[in-house]
Order: structure tokens, then C-alpha cells, then sequence
């Protein structure tokens, strides 16, 4: 798992407004924390720059 560091993890959750930007779940009411995941995974080549990532449910965030 790549490290995203935290000033760029809230840089997306504010982007995202505190909703999935997957399914657009809002964050409040969950009792899951949404994750900060990348589109393209790392390991495919994927960047850690705000462009590669987005605010995910845990649903979404453990769709492949």
C-alpha cells in the first residue's frame, strides 16, 4: 500500500465535500471512515498526486 500523506488526504476528502466519490454516499451517519484510495493503484503505475485520487466508501473502496 502506497503512503498518502495527510495533507493530501484532506486536500481530497475537501474536494469530495465528505461524500464517496464513487457512489456519493455522504460521510455523516457512517460508521465506517471513508478511505482515501488511488484510481489507477500504485501498483499498476499509478501516481500519489490529487489527479489519482479520490475519497471512497468502504463499499467502493473494496470494489476491484
Amino acid at each position: 500500500m502506497t503512503h498518502v500523506p495527510a495533507a493530501m488526504k484532506l486536500q481530497v476528502e475537501q474536494r469530495a465535500g465528505g461524500k464517496c466519490e464513487y457512489c456519493h454516499l455522504s460521510q455523516a451517519g457512517q460508521e465506517a471512515r471513508f478511505h482515501v484510495d488511488h484510481i489507477l493503484p500504485s501498483k499498476h503505475g499509478g501516481q500519489t498526486i490529487l489527479d489519482n485520487l479520490s475519497l471512497a466508501c468502504v463499499s467502493c473502496s473494496l470494489r476491484s
